[in-house]
């Protein structure tokens, strides 16, 4: 949700971008778990422990434990 509101809609004359709150992780010390989690209003402690799985997702598909689904975060079985 925080990086689809940090689009710009070019057509709709947006300004400035919504800010995701929180720090990039060190890249040279990443922290376990997916990336994302520390920033993500909607992680879950599988989000903190496990990584999202990268084997046959699209490209262009963002990896996530807890995909909104019709607007609501969704937790996807392990």
């Amino acid at each position: 949700q925080g990086l689809l509101g940090a689009a710009v809609a070019l057509d709709k004359g947006d300004a400035r971008l919504q800010e995701i709150r929180g720090d990039l992780p060190n890249p040279a010390e990443p922290p376990p778990g997916c990336l994302f989690a520390p920033r993500c209003d909607f992680a879950t402690a599988r989000c903190h422990a496990q990584p999202p799985l990268h084997a046959g997702a699209a490209p262009g598909r963002a990896l996530c434990h807890t995909p909104l689904v019709g607007g609501r975060p969704q937790e996807l079985a392990a």
